[in-house]
């Protein structure tokens, strides 16, 4: 048998590695996604950070703002700030209780003239102490009290793209291997061949995966090499390095490596045909990258977010390149990724092993006839996915309300709209546009009442298992939006409440009416509907939203109570949330009956038979 393993193995891996295209990608993506990945951030940051010289500051645009008086006294030649009205300015500046808040409408111009505006007060701040201990006979500087960053002066940068990048590098080899190994052969034939032999099915299978292992792994091999030639060359700048270190890395991107393989394999094997998997394989990814975004926050995780898949190895890296890591870590960190890699790894060999793994089966035509839409769903929700990433948030950067009606209007709602009649799909039966009862109705508005604390006892119970960055709090306490309560409800609210349920709601739900159960359909459109908030620590809230929003519209068989409830949950987070969100845990106490209530009106929903 170890025999039979091995002659399959090593046949296999040089199947592969005749490619050219495999082995480019073995090799420079690797380099880009390790060193190029780490210079551009180093980059970004710069930009973000610039240093105040008086050549660089000369060059920068003055941004308008709002200040008091006293501030504006404060502002110099160089910080290129313009004082002007409330109505024109990009961040401005509130006198409460004693303190000089800093506020901004959440574009990236008014970020920008928010961290300016913290530099001119902060630097008054220190001049003012300076002078106090040299009236008090006392020589030097202020002593300043500052947060200390988790990763260390000079490694933020790569606390938020290395564990990224090393993840992308390893997930992107064993999908392209895994879609060729398993779905290719099955179109080509060769699977059936194959598992066909008298070879033993569990040695081929085997194999199989470890071929995407091998593949995998060698791209995290390469990963890490090319991150020591870069720090060696003088490319990079990675701190004082030693080789424990460098140790950690690459047994991390080992790790990750057999991981984000079996993930593949199980996508591969699920998928009948190439083309499938193909559309497949970018969600799933997707879900591995964000995962892996664990690693790049600024906080202290407990054992039970060590635990977190992928996101183990983020924090591990994260924690070498800070010269933080310590024996626990290290040893939570590898037992969780033994337990996700023997899961994955039993499920991918479960599926492999059955019978209908050996043929292909994907007529999509036939399919689209009989009414199975699932993997036309999932190609519209990677568009959408794709279209937001890109262009959604760069729109949002630029003005948060426009952005955000363009989003909601252009790529969620239109693509719904657009996709379903490209398939030739009756609209009001797809995306259930068929009228509830005033029952239904108001027990969707009396769930969008409840909302609000649906999501923050998600947020509250997240909570212990992945912290809250303060600085991302901080930032979420800062953010007023530049509009009148009017537009921002229209903006954040009734857009949202409309074109996010005509994509979930409606056409994901729609399409997936046959190819899934109802229990199935309401999971998965929750965890997609969660996926597309583009955060992970907007998880849990969108993911419990999503679940009661995909209940409501499996059981009433109509898009409009949840479209009620989106937006008048929406529209409550809008126009009465308070300044400053605290997540002590006592809150639960007040929330958590809100929340069981919610589900409970669930029951109450006047169901409808499900076609």
């Amino acid at each position: 048998m170890i025999r039979d393993l091995w002659v399959l193995l090593a046949a296999e891996t040089r199947m592969q590695l005749r490619q050219p295209v495999m082995v480019a990608l073995l090799l420079l993506m690797p380099a880009l996604g390790g060193p190029g990945l780490v210079a551009g951030a180093h980059w970004y940051m710069g930009v973000l950070d610039v240093e105040r010289t008086p050549s660089v500051a000369s060059q920068r645009r003055e941004l308008p703002v709002a200040v008091p008086q006293e501030v504006t006294d404060w502002i110099e030649e160089g910080d290129a700030l313009r004082p002007t009205t409330r109505e024109e300015a990009l961040a401005w500046v509130e006198a409460r209780d004693g303190e000089l808040v800093v506020h901004h409408d959440g574009s990236t111009r008014s970020e920008q003239a928010m961290r300016r505006l913290k530099e001119v007060i902060g630097r008054h701040q220190r001049a003012d102490s300076r002078r106090a201990l040299q009236q008090a006979g006392i020589e030097g500087d202020a002593v300043a009290v500052t947060s200390e960053d988790l990763a260390g002066e000079g490694v933020s940068a790569l606390a938020v793209t290395l564990p990224t990048g090393m993840i992308l590098v390893v997930a992107m080899a064993a999908a392209f291997v895994a879609v060729d190994v398993f779905t290719g052969e099955r179109e080509r034939g060769t699977l059936e061949t194959l598992l066909s032999s008298p070879a033993d099915r569990r040695v081929v299978v085997v194999a199989k995966l470890g071929v995407v292992i091998v593949q995998a792994a060698v791209a995290g091999l390469a990963w890490t090499g090319w991150m020591a030639l870069a720090q060696a060359l003088g490319w990079i700048s990675l701190g004082v390095v030693g080789p424990g270190v460098w140790a950690v890395l690459l047994a991390a991107s080992l790790a990750g490596a057999v991981e984000t393989a079996a993930v593949a394999v199980v996508v591969a094997t699920v998928s009948p045909s190439y083309r499938s998997a193909s559309f497949l394989v970018g969600p799933a990814m997707m879900g591995v990258l964000t995962l892996a975004a664990v690693g790049s926050m600024p906080v202290e995780l407990g054992p039970l977010g060590l635990l977190v898949p992928v996101g183990n190895l983020g924090i591990t890296v994260r924690d070498a390149i800070a010269e933080n890591l310590r024996l626990p870590t290290v040893l939570l960190a590898g037992a969780g990724a033994v337990v996700h890699v023997t899961i994955a790894v039993a499920v991918a060999v479960r599926l492999v092993s059955r019978e209908g793994a050996m043929f292909a089966s994907d007529d999509r035509q036939a399919l689209r006839r009989a009414g199975y839409h699932g993997y036309d769903a999932l190609l519209v929700y990677l568009v959408v996915l794709l279209a937001t990433w890109f262009f959604g948030q760069a729109a949002q950067g630029v003005d948060l309300v426009w952005g955000m009606a363009f989003t909601q209007i252009a790529l969620f709602g239109g693509i719904a709209v657009a996709a379903v009649s490209w398939l030739g799909l009756p609209l009001a039966d797809t995306l259930s546009l068929r009228w509830c009862g005033w029952r239904n109705l108001a027990l969707g508005t009396a769930l969008g009442v409840l909302g609000p604390s649906v999501a923050s006892s998600a947020v509250l119970l997240s909570e212990r298992l992945l912290p809250i960055p303060t600085s991302v709090m901080e930032a979420l306490g800062q953010l007023h939006l530049d509009a009148s309560p009017a537009v921002a409800v229209l903006a954040f609210a009734v857009l949202p409440g409309l074109c996010e349920e005509l994509l979930f709601r409606g056409a994901l739900l729609g399409l997936t009416r046959r190819s899934l159960g109802p229990f199935a359909r309401v999971l998965a459109n929750a965890g997609l509907f969660a996926l597309m908030h583009l955060s992970v620590h907007r998880l849990a809230p969108t993911g419990a939203l999503g679940l009661i929003l995909a209940t409501l519209a499996v059981r009433s068989g109509s898009l409009w109570p949840g479209v009620v409830m989106h937006a008048v949950s929406n529209a409550i987070g809008v126009t009465a949330t308070p300044e400053g969100l605290d997540l002590d845990p006592s809150w639960l106490l007040v929330t958590l009956p809100p929340t069981a209530l919610a589900a409970g009106l669930l029951v109450l929903v006047r169901p409808r038979p499900v076609d």
